[in-house]
């Protein structure tokens, strides 16, 4: 992702003409200071200096300004529809010009862009970018409006979203984020300390906080820390450097106080001790403090407040800033847009062209999803990997093979099988299911290896 920042800024530097009418910026380099620069110029320095302190992680589009409205519009089936941005109805109220008028936009599907006055096309009082790129037609459209004179040059945001177009071509997102959750990553760039983020188990919640932490803090700023079934006293000693524990011993522990972190995530909060819970409780209330505070959960915690398990003036500061993450069963309409792209990313990271059948994506949108989005994951690339042809079909999908387990679950037989099974998918998907070259690959004999396929319900080509 830093390679298309990279790239973004050098041509903005360099090739766009609205440069040249920004001396701010050409002046030795990017000088944020407020000189006398047109609003629509200025407009583009404070969106680069946005963009500069590291929001194109999440997306380019995704640093525009609030008083900015946008939606980002892609062909699928035939049919634009929208995938980022504001909603389908909304959009589809906002800008009904698209379709009632289209003469008027006529100039940005011969340019590349075009900027309109909102006061004929149903927008008043504001102005509209409209940018659209396709290799032959319509394939992506862009729409941005803001209140009059506050837009950046329209040549910036077409290379904003060329930017944005390169990013998700390239499915650059180390940390695997789902779709739905973009919105959420967008809000809690500029939420508040603290952020309480609950979820179902599986629904991206871990995905969602180490892209927050990137992109807004910087990993190495951050530090993780997780109490799952460690006593208080390991807790206390972890944590602030309380000696009372004997499991450590005489061990060189820097506590997660001392470790100079920008951020701090506490994973489960619901496993944090009482005498923890009150410590924290306690640095929340401090008003000099810097420390930005990210907690998550999967439990109820209102209840094991009811029941004296879970202090109820911690939960009174934490739902300041709650945010609950929808699960899969609730995103059906995205479900294919997701798809989609955990297919790009199998296809570059296996080496395999592979589509998804029109039966197999409704056989997806249909399914229930217990374990959320790491069980939809996990079943697509189990299929990918299986998945003999060009086309993943609805009998390659295997549901209900999804294990539940805890991050800290320590039961070795659960986690041998899950290690078999990766090693297992990845010989296949590598040997094209020939056992003798994956019996081979694996260090085993075949007949131990149709053993272990047979566990799975897997087949396979014996040469």
């Amino acid at each position: 992702m830093s390679d298309i920042w990279i790239l973004f800024l050098s041509l903005s530097w360099w090739s766009e003409p609205w440069l040249v009418g920004c001396p701010t910026i050409r002046a030795g380099g990017l000088n944020w200071g407020r000189q006398a620069v047109d609003t629509s110029c200025m407009a583009a320095v404070d969106l680069l200096g946005h963009l500069q302190g590291g929001a194109f992680r999440t997306g380019f589009l995704a640093a525009l300004p609030d008083e900015l409205s946008y939606v980002l519009f892609a062909r699928k089936a035939g049919a634009l529809s929208p995938v980022q941005g504001m909603s389908g109805a909304e959009a589809g109220r906002r800008y009904g010009f698209l379709q009632s008028l289209p003469n008027v936009w006529a100039e940005a599907r011969r340019k590349g862009f075009q900027l309109l006055s909102g006061d004929g096309i149903g927008v008043v009082d504001r102005e509209v970018f409209v940018g659209v790129e396709g290799e032959s037609g319509v394939d992506f459209l862009l729409v941005v409006d803001g209140p009059a004179g506050s837009l950046p040059e329209p040549e910036f945001l077409h290379l904003l979203f060329l930017a944005e177009l390169g990013l998700q071509e390239s499915g650059a997102d180390a940390s695997d984020l789902p779709v739905w959750l973009q919105d959420p990553l967008s809000y809690l760039m500029r939420a508040p300390s603290p952020v309480l983020v609950l979820s179902e188990p599986g629904s991206g919640a871990d995905q969602l906080v180490q892209s927050l932490v990137d992109a807004r803090f910087g990993e190495d700023r951050a530090v993780f820390f997780h109490p799952g079934r460690l006593s208080e006293e390991v807790q206390l000693r972890e944590f602030f450097g309380e000696q009372a524990s004997a499991r450590l011993g005489e061990a060189s522990v820097v506590p997660v106080m001392d470790r100079g972190a920008r951020v701090l995530v506490v994973e489960e909060v619901s496993d944090l001790s009482q005498s923890m819970q009150l410590r924290i409780l306690a640095l929340l209330s401090d008003p000099d403090s810097s420390l930005f505070w990210i907690f998550t959960s999967s439990r109820d915690l209102a209840a094991m407040a009811d029941a004296g398990r879970f202090q109820p003036a911690l939960l009174r500061q934490l739902r300041q800033g709650e945010l609950l993450l929808a699960p899969v069963r609730n995103q059906r309409d995205r479900i294919p847009e997701e798809a989609e792209r955990l297919l790009r990313i199998f296809r570059r990271q296996f080496g395999r062209s592979i589509s998804l059948t029109g039966e197999a994506l409704e056989a997806l949108r249909g399914y229930d999803w217990p374990g959320n989005w790491q069980e939809f994951r996990d079943t697509l690339k189990s299929a990918f990997l299986l998945c003999p042809g060009s086309e993943l079909r609805r009998v390659d999908l295997q549901f209900g093979n999804w294990n539940q387990g805890q991050a800290d679950d320590l039961n070795l037989r659960h986690r041998t099988a899950e290690l078999e099974k990766s090693l297992l998918l990845q010989a296949y998907a590598l040997h094209g299911g020939n056992q003798v070259q994956m019996a081979r690959a694996l260090g085993i004999s075949r007949g131990s290896l149709q053993y272990r396929m047979n566990k799975l319900g897997l087949g396979g080509r014996e040469e």
